[in-house]
């Protein structure tokens, strides 16, 4: 973390954040219901544009993990909804803001 020289992280910081990490883990290790959050827009167009070039029935199901995007698109969710949501994750959050955004 420190190799991203953002003054926000120091021993303090790097400190508080190891002690969310195990908390982390035990919330990313909880079973989720991927199919709670709606499909995107794009992902909708997508599949209605496969179905009519593959002529596929309307009836053919195209899940959304065979799209990149969409899969994507779920997991970002997964995270703010694991994260963003939720007090315990103070210093995790700010620091993967930051190296998402680095």
């Amino acid at each position: 973390m420190k190799h991203f020289e953002y003054p926000d992280f120091d021993d303090v910081f790097l400190t508080n954040l190891e002690m969310e990490i195990p908390l982390a883990v035990k919330h990313a290790n909880k079973e989720f219901d991927w199919n709670s959050i709606k499909e995107t827009h794009n992902f909708k167009i997508r599949i209605d544009r496969k179905i009519k070039r593959r002529r596929l029935n309307a009836g053919n199901v195209l899940e959304w993990k065979d799209d990149p995007g969409e899969r994507a698109s779920k997991i970002w969710e997964w995270r703010k909804l694991r994260t963003t949501n939720n007090g315990d994750f103070k210093y995790f959050r700010h620091a993967l803001r930051l190296v998402l955004f680095c």
